[in-house]
């Protein structure tokens, strides 16, 4: 019995045993099965190299290479700064960038292997001196580089009714902090309205305000906006005159209100002085007067537009008033070619219909710039409609309109009916 048991005991042993080598031999059996390299073998490794974070101004051509190694690539991009776009073969990024932006950078293999890096671009308003504006056929071009020039820009008022309100020259801080903070929207243009009593020193407006301490006041900022990457654009916007007919702003013959033209007695003056100030200085636009009605003083298009181009007198206004002929001749008279905007009638919102007897086109009444042979040459603006045949168009000073839309960076400016892409001047 013990014998047996003894036996029995042998044997199971050698069972146990044979047992154990048989799942060893199956677990070597499981490790020497397919590797983890020969399935990756039917695969692509991609590999984009991370260019780092990149940056630039606003307006200034960029180009950067995306370096990846792969199979056969197909480049793509997703979050660049508007303005650019990679070539799909290449993996070059290009274009002129306007906005700030993420970028997150993909490449891809024909048989679907994919890498990515991603990185900033921040593109920050422009810098470096306002550019030096003249005319190009129908674009606006900065002289030093022969580029054009988009302006998009915002209008910064208090210089027309603060100083003949007796509050100061200004409405608001008008330092390099203020500047700073125009910059961080994206603009290049800033609209900076005026008034002819305050320029002109008349005897009714605080002489603190007004004068030679108006026009310092004026020019340093100007001077400021250039030093910034920024033009600017005088407009004239309060006048003399006494005007009390349809859509009268204020009953005063002061400049205290807007009214349907300017007064021929302060206005030649004014652009006389404001193109002797800045002649020699591109970066500044003159803008001959803001948002004109004559056609609502005088009772149709057709004599609206005939006031606005020659002046003198004009039915429904009872002071001399000065045309844009007039203001043309009076600033190049000074021997400055800056460029000259002359707003349409309806407070800037006409143009008129090429053809049309009803409603006349600036076309038929546009002013002779003296300077038109030197590529320089006044520029038509409109809040609304469309000019040909001209050497730019201009959407300046834009009030709300409903059912406008919006133009992006514009301070809160509308537009209504014309595409801010489709002007060489766009402000709020």
């Amino acid at each position: 019995m013990r014998r047996l048991t003894w036996r029995l005991r042998r044997r199971l042993s050698a069972l146990l045993l044979a047992g154990v080598l048989a799942c060893a031999a199956a677990l070597v059996d499981l490790v020497a099965g397919p590797t983890v390299s020969a399935m990756a073998s039917s695969r692509h490794t991609v590999t984009v190299t991370n260019p780092g974070n990149q940056g630039g101004p606003v307006g200034t051509a960029a180009s950067l290479q995306i370096q990846a190694a792969g199979h056969t690539l197909t480049y793509t991009a997703t979050g660049l700064p508007a303005g650019l776009s990679i070539s799909s073969s290449t993996g070059l990024i290009t274009g002129t960038p306007t906005t700030a932006a993420t970028s997150t950078v993909t490449v891809t293999d024909s048989a679907g292997d994919s890498g990515s890096a991603t990185f900033t671009w921040t593109i920050t308003p422009p810098s470096g001196p306002a550019p030096q504006l003249q005319v190009s056929g129908n674009k606006l071009v900065n002289s030093a580089t022969g580029q054009q020039v988009v302006l998009h820009g915002v209008d910064r008022s208090g210089g027309e009714y603060a100083c003949v309100n007796g509050t100061g020259i200004w409405d608001g801080p008008m330092d390099q902090t203020a500047v700073s903070a125009i910059k961080s929207w994206n603009v290049n243009a800033v609209r900076v309205p005026l008034n002819e009593a305050c320029w002109n020193g008349e005897s009714y407006v605080n002489s603190a305000y007004a004068g030679a301490n108006n026009i310092s006041a004026i020019t340093a900022y100007v001077n400021l906006l250039n030093s910034n990457g920024i033009a600017a654009i005088l407009d004239l916007h309060w006048t003399d005159g006494k005007y009390t007919g349809p859509s009268s702003g204020c009953t005063s013959a002061r400049a205290v209100c807007q009214k349907p033209m300017p007064d021929s007695a302060q206005a030649i003056a004014f652009w006389a002085s404001v193109a002797n100030t800045f002649k020699g200085n591109d970066a500044v636009i003159f803008d001959l007067f803001n948002e004109p009605y004559a056609s609502r003083a005088t009772g149709s298009a057709t004599s609206g537009w005939q006031c606005w181009l020659n002046g003198g007198a004009c039915p429904g206004i009872s002071y001399q008033v000065a045309g844009m002929q007039a203001m043309v001749n009076a600033v190049r008279s000074t021997g400055a070619n800056n460029v000259i905007m002359a707003g349409g009638e309806e407070y800037a919102n006409d143009l008129g219909a090429p053809g049309s007897t009803s409603d006349p086109s600036i076309l038929t009444y546009l002013p002779t710039d003296p300077d038109a042979g030197d590529g320089r040459d006044a520029v038509a603006g409109a809040g609304e409609g469309h000019l040909s045949h001209r050497p730019a168009r201009a959407l300046g000073h834009l009030g709300r309109h409903d059912g406008a839309r919006a133009v992006p960076g514009g301070g809160g400016a509308w537009l209504a009916g014309v595409s801010p892409d489709q002007a060489d001047v766009v402000t709020g």
